[in-house]
């Protein structure tokens, strides 16, 4: 299923990635970067968040090699890394084919494709 024809597509951080941006959240009181998915500010509760723009950038935190495809568009096998952006939150994204090499620890940088979003090799 693309992002096109699944309910997700209006979400922020999608609409973000459609644009070219790769999205995070940030919390207005605190300004302290926010995991994907939080509703409020655990240090903050009664403080609104917002959506910005990363560098993309980060360190790979852990790597895993699927071998089984669940989609059409993905053939397997592809990699999933978990990145440590450097505003401070863990992004799961997939690893472009081009950067086999990289390993847990190694810099990477957002590489977003008509809103599909890879990493590659800093």
């Amino acid at each position: 299923m693309s992002i096109e024809s699944s309910p997700v597509k209006d979400h922020p951080f999608y609409q973000g990635l459609h644009r070219g941006h790769l999205l995070y959240l940030r919390c207005d009181a605190c300004n302290r970067a926010l995991p994907y998915g939080a509703s409020l500010c655990p240090r903050c509760p009664e403080s609104s968040i917002r959506w910005e723009s990363s560098a993309g950038r980060g360190q790979v935190r852990a790597r895993v090699t699927f071998h089984r495809s669940h989609r059409e568009d993905l053939p397997a096998p592809y990699d999933v890394v978990v990145v440590q952006l450097d505003e401070g939150v863990r992004l799961l994204g997939r690893l472009s084919p081009v950067a086999k090499s990289v390993k847990a620890e190694a810099r990477v940088r957002a590489q977003i494709d008509h809103g599909d979003l890879a990493f590659v090799a800093e």
